[in-house]
Parts: C-alpha cells; structure tokens; sequence
C-alpha cells in the first residue's frame, strides 16, 4: 500500500470527480503496476461501523489477496483467474 501523492490520478474525462478531487490517500500495490486500485478518504470512510463496502474496497482486498498468492505460490498463481467486481455485476445482468 503505497502512500498518494498529490499528481496521482489524472482527471476523470466522464465528468465525475477524480481521485484527487476525493482526497487520494493510498494506491495499491503502486502506480507503476498494472490496474493499481486508488484508495479516497471516501472509500475510508466506509470502513467505519454502519458503513458500506463499495467496489474498490472489494477490489482492494481482492487484489491483495491476489498479490499475496502470487508471492506465495507462483505456481497455483499462474492457474487462478481474478475479475474484479465490476465484471462480476456485469455477468449478473
């Protein structure tokens, strides 16, 4: 979990607000890896009692899992497949 800087996330061309727009607090596993997942204070914030896990912290804890494995067992690594949850909710409709 790499901490942000402030030129993290580029602008967002959808016209919703960009990670440094939301207070960019941490990337995972950092920049220069593929697909890194960008932590807010927002998505922070949902960790606190009442509150709801959102498609990031899923994607977080799943991509942590994922690097872990990779450490610990390239080969069974090599023989998994990972999506993220956005596909998931895509296979679903």
């Amino acid at each position: 979990l790499s901490p942000a800087n402030g030129d993290a996330a580029a602008p967002s061309s959808s016209g919703a607000p960009s990670c440094s727009q939301l207070e960019l607090v941490a990337v995972y596993p950092n920049l220069s890896e593929e697909d890194p997942i960008l932590l807010t204070k927002d998505d922070l914030a949902r960790l606190e009692e009442g509150g709801h896990l959102n498609c990031t912290l899923i994607n977080y804890r799943l991509r942590f899992f994922q690097e872990g494995l990779k450490s610990l067992d390239p080969e069974m690594f090599e023989r998994c497949h990972f999506f993220d949850s956005v596909f998931s909710m895509m296979l679903m409709q």
